[in-house]
């Protein structure tokens, strides 16, 4: 329990706190700040989790509504923007977009008003999913299907922008076309040959020109094509250093260490792992100094697989996911070809967000503190980026929208739903539960609704709309933010517990289900009373 849910209890001591034990016994459940769990039998869950949490994000005492989201710039094509690429080279901040075969200048300053995409090249690109990487004041793009691009220190894109073999590679088959990741590694860059294991580099500090293959076949015994690179950072005992991660289409991990890839000296093979299969063309993203990878196992934390290899779905020491790795798996049998997958982190909202190209949107989000998972429902994306600490996302019909700002997705009301795990409030003896209230934190008027399923039933009734309305007791443990800050903390919230619902059910565990669609307000949903009579002992 927080320390400000205690606060306010204490302080509404004074209050009709409804029902007393000659009625029944009242027993409060928390809110599932544990987060999303769909890996435990629903016997066996533990109170802090959720069998669903949609649209509520945990944190260490109540789970949050999310912010909403809204349109940042249109124009940038007629379908969905698949890239978008912040891009940073001193004073020079501009975050881009790729959508109808053009790069567009989607910077907007603004939190309020729309901006109209405007076109810096229109390539009629065959592919409008780009893989890039930051390396000298410049943006290198590449997309395994086009002519590699270079967005240049001032934000303008280069006029001729090329890599060619090096000299002494005259047989090999190459088109810089082919080029499908990119990444900076030593001072250097480095890139994947599409449909290969091909590791092409460049030149040290070199931004085109000539490239040099590193025949990966020789390398890896397991066979495949390369399809992603990233870097994780450990410490070896001999101080800090950075390695190379490359990963193909079959699972196979190859990790490098060194400075010099052309210094047999100075470039070492670590080792060969296996992990489930990327999914998608962007599955990799840093998390600090490590590396996590959208898998069919799940989300996972390279450094982990280091230490531990590959294992079982349910591992919560290598799998970020462990408590939805079966979600994930599922999703990406359902989804895995499906264009779309992303990751990003957004540090501002200590969200880890995974994003799955489902009908309508679905992102599954990790708070980073504490390690609890929601999903997200409501913002269709195809791609996502952090720029000046604010967070984008790419939509249909040409548009960019931010997300984690307002309270409703682009004017349309953010749907929370939040069911708690099966409790069986200190017994397993039957039980009559009958009347159920919800601590409930808002800014502005709200209704929700709470429900109530016993003995785990997949669907129980729905009680009566609730509301609540502001100027209740004041909620000072903490201030919550406004629309031009969504970084800051709530302000002018008020706290309150919603009248008594009568309930009528009967059983030996319950849970329940609170759900509200808000479009003006910012919730906090605390724990739920219960009031229940013992009946009689199952034998």
């Amino acid at each position: 329990m927080s320390i400000g849910y205690a606060i306010n209890r204490a302080a509404l001591q004074g209050a009709d706190l409804g029902p007393r034990n000659s009625l029944g016994k009242r027993d409060t459940i928390q809110a599932p700040v544990g987060g999303w769990n769909t890996a435990d039998a629903w016997a066996s869950m533990k109170p802090k989790y959720a069998i669903q949490i949609d649209n509520y994000f945990p944190e260490s005492g109540a789970v949050v509504l999310r912010r909403g989201s809204r349109v940042s710039a249109t124009g940038a094509g007629t379908d969905y923007v698949q890239t978008l690429i912040p891009h940073q080279s001193g004073s020079v901040s501009r975050l881009y977009a790729v959508g109808g075969g053009q790069i567009w200048n989607v910077t907007n300053p603004s939190q309020v008003s729309t901006l109209a995409a405007e076109s810096v090249k229109d390539g009629s690109y065959a592919s409008d999913r780009w893989r890039f990487a930051h390396f000298a004041g410049s943006t290198i793009m590449v997309n395994g299907e086009d002519p590699p691009e270079r967005i240049q220190p001032d934000g303008t894109m280069a006029a001729d922008h090329n890599w060619t073999k090096a000299s002494g590679q005259d047989g090999l088959p190459f088109s810089a076309s082919d080029l499908s990741q990119v990444l900076p590694f030593k001072g250097r860059l480095f890139f994947l040959q599409k449909d290969t294991a091909n590791l092409w580099y460049g030149d040290l500090g070199a931004i085109q020109g000539d490239l040099t293959r590193f025949a990966l076949d020789r390398v890896n015994a397991d066979g495949g094509n390369a399809i992603g690179l990233g870097t994780i950072t450990i410490d070896s005992g001999e101080g800090v250093d950075d390695l190379l991660c490359i990963f193909f289409d079959n699972g196979s991990v190859l990790v490098y260490q060194g400075t010099d890839i052309t210094s047999s000296s100075d470039w070492d093979l670590v080792g060969l792992w296996k992990i489930g299969r990327l999914i998608g063309d962007k599955a990799l993203t840093k998390y600090g100094g490590d590396l996590v990878a959208m898998t069919t196992d799940g989300y996972i934390p390279v450094t982990r697989l280091l230490q531990t290899g590959r294992v079982a779905h349910s591992s919560e020491i290598a799998n970020l996911s462990s408590k939805i790795a079966n979600t994930v798996t599922e999703k990406a049998a359902l989804h895995g070809d499906t264009v779309g997958w992303d990751c990003v982190l957004h540090t501002n909202s200590n969200w880890l967000l995974f994003n799955v190209p489902a009908f309508g949107g679905e992102q599954h989000v990790m708070n980073t503190q504490t390690g609890a998972w929601c999903r997200f429902v409501g913002m269709d994306a195809r791609c996502w980026a952090q720029w000046k600490d604010r967070l984008f996302f790419g939509g249909p019909g040409g548009s960019v929208l931010e997300a984690n700002v307002g309270t409703n997705d682009n004017g349309n009301p953010i749907e929370g739903d939040v069911r708690g795990a099966f409790q069986y409030l200190g017994t397993a003896m039957d039980k009559r539960f009958t009347l159920a209230r919800a601590l409930i934190d808002s800014d502005a008027d709200v209704t929700f609704t709470i429900g109530t399923v016993t003995d785990f039933n997949e669907e129980g009734g729905l009680e009566a709309p609730s509301s609540l309305r502001t100027g209740g007791a004041e909620w000072d443990e903490a201030e919550w933010g406004d629309d031009d800050d969504p970084g800051s903390d709530w302000a002018g919230g008020t706290f309150s517990l919603q009248e008594w619902q009568a309930l009528n059910r009967d059983g030996t565990a319950i849970s329940v289900r609170l759900r509200s669609s808000t479009s003006g307000a910012r919730m906090r949903y605390f724990a739920t009373d219960i009031i229940s009579e013992t009946t009689h002992a199952l034998l």
